[in-house]
């Protein structure tokens, strides 16, 4: 039977599968429970928390908290927006820093696919489109399956970008300038619908037009100054 600081390690040279090992998080609370049992005591980490400045506006404090492996894990997932590639990349790292406090072993080193391929997706995926929906839709996996064998990363680079615009309809400059991350929304059949347009009102209040092109439904998406929500 394989030990969690096995598992662990495994994970971390990349040995087991980092969506396997995701799931096994999700399956077997007693390897977060392990991993919180091996923190350093004293260890300490940061949240940040949007709190009202002496004019009313929002501003961001720093609260020190008690280190908690699991919450690490979980705000990693929260960040992505639904990239789970950000996830397992800041995971990896996290679990990498942990043991090498706890158990240091100079033969354990980190696994560079997870980095590669989380960098190379931001990297080729244009910020109007967004590694979560183009990780959601399944686009991103298809393009890159019947991406040429260029010897040249920024050809490669290069070449997935200009596919994921075709995929995403994205001629010119016709594309959403978005307030904060992508929020482009999915129609029919887990397809990308089209960008008609954008305009802001007086409240500070940025609307994102879009249309499916099977159906001809028209979605809104609204970003304001602290969160987006579809009308």
């Amino acid at each position: 039977m394989v030990s969690v600081l096995d598992l662990v390690r495994s994970f971390i040279r990349e040995d087991t599968d980092a969506a396997d090992f995701f799931r096994l998080l999700e399956e077997k609370p007693e390897i977060t429970n392990w991993l919180q049992s091996i923190v350093p005591k004293g260890k300490v980490m940061y949240r940040c928390n949007v709190v009202k400045n002496a004019f009313g506006q929002n501003a961001h404090a720093l609260e020190m908290l008690p280190y908690d492996i699991g919450a690490v894990i979980r705000q990693y997932v929260q960040e992505g927006h639904g990239n789970r590639w950000y996830a397992y990349y800041y995971t990896q790292r996290e679990l990498y820093t942990l043991l090498c406090e706890v158990y240091p072993n100079p033969d354990l080193r980190m696994g560079t696919a997870i980095a590669e391929r989380f960098f190379f997706g931001l990297d080729a995926i244009p910020h109007c489109i967004g590694e979560a929906v183009a990780e959601k839709s399944g686009i991103f996996a298809r393009v890159m399956a019947g991406m040429p064998a260029f010897p040249e990363r920024e050809k490669r680079v290069a070449w997935v970008r200009e596919e994921m615009k075709k995929q995403f309809g994205i001629e010119g400059s016709h594309y959403p300038c978005w307030r904060y991350e992508s929020a482009w929304p999915l129609g029919i059949h887990n397809k990308p619908m089209r960008f008609v347009s954008q305009d802001c009102d007086r409240e500070g209040k940025y609307r994102y037009v879009f249309a499916d092109a099977e159906s001809g439904n028209r979605e809104e998406v609204v970003q304001t100054s602290s969160a987006y929500y579809r009308a």
